[in-house]
């Protein structure tokens, strides 16, 4: 079942509830008030009924006449009766007279004796109950009626069939307006539930959209309710699916690129080894041709060696726990330069290194590894004469190394891929010059170790800058300075 008519049926349930519990109590409540009265003045009348024959007894003894017995008393009594008519206002009241022992010794035309009624009375109260006889209802009234020494009852009856058909005509009336309400409220409940959950609608729609690949799905929010407050956090998760999924999209490309570029890398050397090999095992050449097959398979040899160390310089950055210590600056860019400025004089590169005086947070070897790499992919960068430059100076909380060429620079739609594995923006002249488009991606592991980042600014045709910010770790103590735990 829908869950707008889940909701338009329990508003309809709970109106007609409501509505009949209502009106029920508010009929019987007012039935109850009547048939009260009509107890009331049916005691009345009794009363005044005894009142009477009390009366008439009185005036109908002689002068001077001695007591009566019970027996005489009783007869003269009778004899009233049977002589008089009982009214009040235009009604002629039915009574009748009953002894101790419930014995009906006079009752008016049209009175029928109730005895059970006699067993809850006594010589001094009265009591009332209410009997159905066919189409009439009839409400009985007994008091005590003593007579001398003896104990008479006197029993009225009073017609209230009246009560019961007006309350039959307010139920039916009741019924009714039941049914009219259940209607009405039936066609508000339905439109209203339509309303209230429309958003709802919308919000399942948009979900199966986006289930089924339309990551660029939303619900528009309107108000400011639950329903509202759930419309937000729908867009709140489309928005963080989308960008997981657009990273696990690239990650899952750049995985394909990785593969692919490895297996590239992989291919072009194997195949001259193997080309020159099946050469040297299948034909009889000559000490010349040997020794530059042998060269051949030596360099691409070295240069599969190469590629093997990088690899396995990103697994072991990925994997293995380094023990930092405290290192001077400028005692590391003498080590670096020392290992770098003979690539650079063989290559006709100006160079030079400037270090200002600071100490750094950090693992030696993998912050010359870092160094070295960004010198190199400058000097790969720089065609002919050319400078390349290494300055460190300080910062606001920590050190900052930069690395400047006047190559040729790097276009602004490859700077944010350059850092990825096997990524080359002219893959012919970095082989050319032996890269395999490793050193970035080393270069990104090792300041993310160090709790640093990396910034590249760069045109092309006039160079490229890298700045490498390396934090401040080292606390001030009592004892001295101590590297950050």
């Amino acid at each position: 079942m829908r869950f707008a008519w889940k909701v338009g049926m329990s508003i309809v349930l709970v109106a007609v509830l409501l509505f009949s519990a209502g009106g029920g109590l508010l009929i019987q409540s007012q039935f109850s008030a009547s048939l009260q009265r009509e107890k009331e003045a049916a005691q009345e009348e009794n009363s005044l009924l005894a009142m009477a024959l009390y009366r008439q007894l009185d005036a109908g003894r002689l002068p001077g006449a001695g007591a009566e017995d019970a027996g005489a008393q009783r007869e003269r009594l009778l004899g009233l009766l049977r002589g008089a008519t009982m009214r009040v206002g235009a009604r002629e009241l039915a009574f009748g007279l009953s002894d101790e022992n419930g014995r009906l010794l006079y009752n008016s035309p049209g009175f029928s004796a109730d005895t059970a009624l006699l067993d809850a009375v006594d010589e001094t109260h009265r009591g009332s109950v209410l009997r159905r006889r066919g189409e009439e209802s009839l409400l009985y009234t007994a008091a005590p009626f003593v007579l001398g020494e003896e104990v008479l009852y006197l029993t009225n009856a009073r017609e209230v069939t009246g009560l019961f058909t007006a309350r039959g005509e307010q139920y039916r009336l009741l019924l009714a307006l039941l049914a009219a309400a259940l209607g009405v409220s039936a066609v508000l409940a339905v439109v209203l539930s339509r309303v209230l959950t429309k958003p709802l609608k919308r919000l399942s729609e948009a979900t199966r959209r986006f289930a089924a690949g339309d990551l660029n799905e939303r619900v528009p929010v309107r108000g400011a309710d639950e329903i509202a407050a759930l419309s937000e956090d729908f867009n709140a998760m489309a928005v963080r699916l989308d960008e997981l999924v657009e990273t696990l999209r690239d990650a899952a490309k750049r995985q394909e690129d990785f593969v692919a570029s490895f297996a590239h890398e992989m291919k072009t050397p194997m195949t001259s080894v193997i080309g020159y090999a099946d050469l040297l095992r299948s034909k009889k050449l000559s000490e010349q041709d040997v020794t530059r097959c042998a060269g051949y398979i030596f360099e691409e040899g070295k240069r599969l060696e190469g590629l093997s160390m990088k690899l396995l310089d990103l697994i072991v950055l990925d994997r293995e726990e380094f023990a930092f210590a405290k290192i001077s600056a400028p005692v590391l860019f003498s080590a670096v330069e020392a290992s770098a400025r003979p690539l650079f004089a063989k290559a006709g590169i100006a160079f030079s290194v400037e270090a200002e005086e600071s100490v750094l947070f950090g693992e030696e070897d993998l912050l010359r590894t870092l160094f070295y790499n960004l010198l190199d992919n400058a000097r790969k960068a720089v065609d002919g004469e050319g400078t390349v430059s290494l300055t460190g100076m300080k910062e606001d909380g920590g050190y900052c190394a930069v690395v400047e060429d006047t190559g040729r620079g790097i276009p602004p739609e490859e700077l944010s891929r350059i850092t990825e594995a096997f990524y080359m923006v002219d893959k012919s002249r970095a082989r050319s010059k032996g890269g395999v488009g490793l050193g970035l991606a080393i270069c990104r592991k090792i300041v993310q170790l160090h709790g640093g980042r990396m910034e590249f600014e760069s045109e092309p045709g006039r160079g490229t800058r890298v700045r490498v910010h390396l934090p401040d770790c080292v606390e001030k103590t009592e004892g001295g300075d101590t590297p950050c735990a």
